[in-house]
């Protein structure tokens, strides 16, 4: 449960600074489970039903348009 509200407080805080703003509903999942720094992300992602590869993705090119 814990857990769940961790989750929920980080995806506020980055809809809340806009950091989700215009990304789709899969990326939002992705980059909050990302930013939550939860051990547990494989568990969500198979739960979501995201692979490996999109999370990986996804977040290499959040990396790239930081950089």
């Amino acid at each position: 449960m814990e857990k769940d509200e961790n989750l929920k407080r980080t995806y506020d805080k980055l809809l809340k600074n806009g950091i989700l703003s215009g990304k789709k509903a899969k990326t939002r999942i992705i980059l909050t489970i990302y930013f939550s720094n939860d051990d547990r992300y494989k568990q969500y992602l198979r739960y979501i039903g995201i692979t490996d590869k999109e999370y990986k993705s996804i977040i290499s090119e959040i990396k790239t348009k930081i950089e």
